[in-house]
């Protein structure tokens, strides 16, 4: 649920910035599978989805793929930090310098 509530809001900030069109990795198979699938799910995570789905309408060309965690290091330890720190944080341009250790460790 995590991935998807991510995966929505990579949605709405590609939205809000008009980026397209943009690819968002995951390493939640299970996310990817659920996007790609067309089906009637009422659940939450059913809901999520179909506002991703919506989304990526809106946004030509763009889609979600499946990566290895092992490919995804960064990403993971980024959103670790952010939810340690329970800031809610963004930027545009460079990387803040609190983050350099952890890219330049990968």
């Amino acid at each position: 649920m995590v991935e998807a509530l991510a995966g929505r809001l990579a949605c709405q900030i590609a939205l809000e910035f008009h980026l397209s069109p943009v690819t968002i990795e995951t390493d939640c198979l299970q996310l990817v599978q659920a996007i790609q699938t067309e089906g009637e799910d009422t659940s939450v995570f059913g809901r999520v989805i179909d506002d991703i789905s919506l989304a990526l309408t809106s946004l030509a060309g763009s889609f979600f793929c499946h990566v290895y965690r092992e490919s995804n290091k960064i990403a993971h330890k980024l959103a670790h930090s952010a939810m340690i720190s329970g800031l809610q944080v963004s930027w545009s341009g460079d990387v803040p310098p609190v983050f350099d250790e952890i890219l330049c460790n990968n």
